[in-house]
């Protein structure tokens, strides 16, 4: 497995509130990144990840490590993503 780097976002680098996510040319942390793979997200996180060619991956692996191995193995358990959020939210 190659290096890996912590990257911690600022509340103001959320992806949610990005002009990048919105369609804008800010750039983005994230922009640079094909997969996410995470605990849980909305179905609207998803469309705006989807938008910049980013795949979405929720899954209940706990340790990244293994979560990451699993993905390039073809292994990653994958669950379905959250929707209550995206209900009630126009993004």
């Amino acid at each position: 497995m190659q290096d890996k780097q912590l990257l911690e976002l600022s509340k103001e680098q959320s992806y949610h509130e990005s002009a990048s996510a919105a369609g804008l040319l800010t750039p983005h942390p994230l922009d640079a990144i094909d997969v996410l793979i995470t605990g849980g997200m909305g179905r609207g996180l998803q469309k705006r990840l989807k938008r910049n060619n980013i795949r979405a991956v929720a899954t209940v692996e706990t340790d990244p490590d293994q979560a990451v191995a699993a993905w390039l193995n073809g292994t990653l358990v994958e669950v379905a993503h959250e929707s209550d959020h995206d209900d009630m939210c126009r993004c």
